[in-house]
């Protein structure tokens, strides 16, 4: 759900997704998950689109800021920086990355994310096949608490998940450790 949308945005060029100007929401809503005074600017920048995103996620800041360009069938996504505090848990992007998209699939490479003391690398490509590796390491089990409230995790995950095969009929493997683990 989507309350009071406003937009004022210029598309120079579609295929390069070269666009300007703003969009904003008091509020957009899923289950329980929303975000309130939400802020998306666009501006124009040596033929790339930046973009900010400004808001509130669960009580707290929610902000993320890069580029994005596409040209001959490859969009590329330059993440500078990401940071929210879902459950009060600081979740930062760890350095800049680039996401790419290309003929259908999505490549991550080494995007990381900082969450409190520990952290999350996911590396690999999504399509109609996936191979994508996430790591975690001293991860705060209680982020699962944003999508399920009434659970109640607690301790830190560390281990690898790995996701592979038809995007239809995904493959999941993992390889994890719950410490101080507690429902």
């Amino acid at each position: 759900t989507i309350s009071k949308p406003t937009a004022d945005i210029t598309i120079a060029d579609l295929a390069a997704l070269a666009i300007k100007g703003s969009i904003r929401a008091e509020t957009v809503a899923q289950g329980e998950n929303r975000v309130s005074g939400l802020a998306v600017d666009f501006e124009q920048q040596a033929g790339r689109t930046g973009f900010s995103v400004d808001g509130k996620y669960d009580g707290g800041p929610l902000t993320v800021k890069g580029d994005l360009a596409s040209a001959k069938g490859r969009t590329e996504i330059r993440l500078a920086s990401f940071g929210a505090t879902p459950k009060g848990i600081a979740l930062k992007l760890a350095q800049p990355t680039v996401i790419a998209i290309e003929n259908g699939t999505v490549r991550l490479n080494a995007l990381t994310i900082q969450a409190s003391k520990g952290t999350i690398a996911v590396n690999g490509t999504a399509g109609e096949k996936l191979d994508i590796t996430a790591k975690l390491n001293a991860l705060p089990a209680a982020l699962v608490n944003a999508f399920a409230p009434d659970l109640g995790a607690e301790g830190t995950i560390a281990g690898t998940v790995d996701v592979e095969g038809a995007a239809s009929a995904p493959v999941v493997a993992y390889d994890l450790k719950w410490s101080g683990a507690s429902l």
